[in-house]
């Protein structure tokens, strides 16, 4: 007999189910967004560390912001969303994550914080998803526990044939009123 399962698994299974599902979305939407821009650069993500400089105040682009930023010694300039960027001071040190792929309305670099690798990589989180509903599935929790067996000698094991079985679930012959024809 396969053993039921709990409200708290069936809820835990719809839950990662639903992110799996929203993730899923999000990464069509994505692919979507890329193959119908208009122009755009690949770049290989990278993380790493700057120190800025200067934060450039242009009011010309809705989106992003220019952020001057020493990297190993070297003075380079950086694209960040502008609310990032809006609080940013120099010498602040920050961790950036280069984007995958850069358009003049995309931001081509982030501040790199966790919320934000599941934002522009949701392919991590759609595999971490799956994981645990694979965990989930295997494993016997919140699954309600088989009862017990029955000890051997409770068991009663018949070993007859059908007319045997008739017979045993037949009428009592002492029980019958007599023919009349005898």
């Amino acid at each position: 007999m396969p053993a039921r399962s709990a409200p708290k698994r069936n809820v835990a299974l719809v839950l990662l189910w639903t992110v799996v599902l929203l993730t899923a979305w999000l990464v069509a939407v994505q692919f979507a967004l890329i193959a119908f821009a208009h122009q755009g650069e690949w770049q290989w993500p990278d993380v790493y560390r700057a120190e800025v400089v200067e934060v450039f105040k242009d009011t010309s682009n809705a989106f992003t912001r220019d952020v001057y930023v020493t990297i190993d010694g070297e003075l380079e300039t950086i694209t960040l969303p502008k609310p990032d960027a809006a609080r940013l001071q120099p010498h602040d040190t920050i961790r950036v994550l280069d984007n995958f792929y850069a358009t003049p309305l995309r931001p081509a670099q982030f501040i790199l914080t966790p919320r934000r690798v599941l934002a522009e990589y949701p392919e991590i989180l759609l595999l971490l998803a799956l994981l645990a509903i694979q965990l989930i599935r295997r494993s016997r929790w919140g699954l309600i526990p088989d009862p017990p067996p029955v000890p051997e000698a409770e068991k009663k094991v018949y070993r007859d044939t059908f007319h045997q079985r008739a017979q045993r679930h037949g009428e009592n012959p002492s029980t019958n009123p007599p023919d009349a024809l005898e």
